[in-house]
């Protein structure tokens, strides 16, 4: 292929061309065996009525709530950069909100970590149980101090900021969940949502129990699956806050999925097959799925591109190449000519990217 792009100098790096080492997943974790008569125990004498002296277990999919935070402030988060000619370029999609608010805590940004301040966040707003730096006047916004983020590109940038601003103030959180009527309390329930999700998290560090979160409040067990045609049904449980009269309490529901296993492409389409019909269907499952790539690629002197960081090496799936192959082309270079850029030659129409590997003796695997 021809481009009119200067040259550029590649660092230095042996790992170059390496490939990841292969991902070995834990071994599965098969879901508990149900007995014919449920997940309690049968009472002994099943004629017998509670009033006779006889126990019975009940398991029910609601939790007492043995503790609510007493108040939370409430803020939202804007994240943006300012370019070179001065315009605001503000990032919107999950991973990119995410990826800078754990960039903005490493840094401490906000100084939440020096002030001792606890919070919990869905990454557009953030809850905590104190003012930060006292700022609780409402709608009143201030900006974070600047911090280093690598964008989904791989480009660092330190010049990355929060814009927050504070929305308000939930107070007696436990007894408005009580009294109040439902239609009041979205932003109370919302704010708990997170809290419950952020446990999750804070407990699976600590457990051999990995969840993967999916969503807001949507967890499955990373390797909680049963293998099925190319891919992983998975199993999981979703939870949400209910307010009660008495208490409150958190709704536990099962969850099912199916997802992707974690291989490479190749060995994907293998397993679903590699005719036509097959590969269009393994196109189709793959449609919008992040995927890795797994190879050290150079860097270039005067860049500020980290090639192999984590954020350059994700892209999200398209299509497999057939269509591509066929239409993208190798161009023949015409004979350099001092002071001008190359061009192709005049008669040159131009090789398919598949012919050219194909006469070379290349097969797609």
């Amino acid at each position: 292929m021809y481009s009119n792009k200067p040259k550029r100098t590649p660092i230095d790096n042996p790992s170059l061309g390496k490939i990841d080492s292969p991902y070995i997943p834990p071994p599965v974790d098969n879901p508990p065996v149900v007995p014919k008569y449920g997940l309690c125990k049968k009472p002994a004498n099943p004629s017998k009525t509670p009033n006779d002296g006889a126990q019975m277990m009940i398991r029910s999919n609601y939790v007492k709530v043995r503790k609510v935070p007493e108040n939370l402030h409430v803020y939202s988060l804007t994240f943006f950069r300012t370019n070179r000619e001065g315009v605001r370029m503000e990032y919107n999609k999950r991973r990119e909100i995410r990826d800078a608010f754990q960039a903005m805590v490493k840094a401490d940004a906000l100084q939440l970590e020096a002030d001792g301040v606890e919070r919990v966040t869905d990454f557009k707003t953030l809850w905590t149980t104190k003012p930060i730096h006292g700022r609780d006047k409402k709608d009143y916004t201030f900006l974070s101090q600047s911090f280093a983020y690598t964008q989904q590109n791989g480009k660092a940038i330190t010049n990355m900021q929060a814009e927050v601003c504070y929305v308000g103030h939930l107070s007696d959180i436990e007894n408005a969940l009580r009294t109040n009527h439902l239609v009041s309390l979205p932003e109370y329930i919302r704010a708990l949502n997170a809290n419950v999700a952020q446990c999750i998290e804070n407990r699976q560090a600590t457990t051999e129990k990995k969840v993967s979160r999916v969503g807001a409040n949507k967890f499955y067990v990373s390797n909680g699956y049963k293998e099925m045609r190319g891919l992983l049904a998975g199993r999981g449980y979703f939870t949400s806050i209910r307010p009660g009269a008495d208490t409150t309490l958190l709704n536990i529901n099962p969850v099912t999925s199916a997802f992707l296993p974690p291989v490479t492409i190749s060995e994907f389409i293998k397993k679903i097959g590699t005719d036509e019909h097959a590969r269009a269907y393994a196109s189709q499952l793959l449609h919008g799925a992040t995927v890795k790539i797994r190879y050290q690629r150079s860097n270039y002197v005067g860049s500020d591109v980290d090639y192999n960081s984590d954020a350059a090496r994700l892209k999200i799936f398209t299509q497999i190449g057939p269509y591509y192959a066929h239409q993208q082309k190798f161009y023949e270079l015409a004979d350099k000519v001092e002071d001008e850029p190359r061009k192709t030659k005049p008669t040159n129409r131009g090789t398919t990217v598949l012919k050219y590997f194909t006469d070379r003796k290349f097969t797609s695997h």
